[in-house]
């Protein structure tokens, strides 16, 4: 990739389309996290219950990091 003279590499990735992806990525961990849980509970299914707890707190924390 090219870059404009004067222009360093660093200037050039601002990140702003990042958060938009991290962001949708924790939405869909919630909302997969919390129908897994579900199914978890139903089928009793001991470690897809755990698993699932797990991604929808890492998902919680992780999106209230994010915001602060």
């Amino acid at each position: 990739m090219r870059y404009r003279e004067g222009q360093s590499p660093e200037s050039a990735l601002t990140g702003s389309g990042t958060e938009g992806v991290l962001i949708f990525t924790l939405v869909l961990g919630i909302v997969f996290g919390l129908v897994l849980l579900g199914l978890g509970i139903k089928g009793r299914q001991i470690w897809l219950i755990v698993w699932s707890t797990g991604l929808v707190i890492v998902s919680i924390v992780t999106w209230i990091w994010l915001l602060r």
